[in-house]
């Protein structure tokens, strides 16, 4: 039989932490846990947190063991996080270019997207070139 991940053996001995997504749990509310996860933001803590039935400005060493296992395994199943998340954005500049937008024009370009002005302050896109450039390949 294959062990559960949260079964007894995995669980965090007395004076351990438990980590959620590479975060440890300590003295900082769940809100700021959850919310310093790439992907999860501060309405999704927000959501999570009423839906397990958690004040989000709890902290995060005073809930249940058992709860802050299950709202591990929510982010771990159910929640969009992390690689994933930044493919998804990589996949969208991708369909951007390959469909000669103007979006995908100005992407490629390394011009701001959304109608900013360009005569002055468009020096963080112009910094960000380098990175759009190799989705322009």
């Amino acid at each position: 039989m294959i062990p559960n991940k949260f079964s007894a053996n995995f669980l965090p001995k007395n004076g351990q932490m438990l980590d959620i997504r590479d975060f440890r749990v300590s003295e900082r509310t769940i809100m700021n846990i959850l919310s310093a996860v790439y992907g999860v933001g501060r309405t999704k803590s927000l959501l999570i947190c009423k839906r397990f039935g958690v004040s989000h400005q709890t902290a995060a060493k005073d809930i249940h063991l058992s709860r802050l296992i299950a709202i591990k395994d929510y982010l771990e199943t159910k929640v969009p996080i992390g690689d994933d998340v930044k493919k998804v954005e990589a996949d969208t500049i991708r369909r951007y270019i390959t469909n000669t937008s103007i979006k995908g024009r100005r992407v490629r370009r390394g011009l701001p997207i959304r109608g900013q002005r360009t005569r002055t302050n468009a020096q963080t896109p112009k910094r960000r070139k380098s990175y759009f450039e190799q989705f322009a390949k």
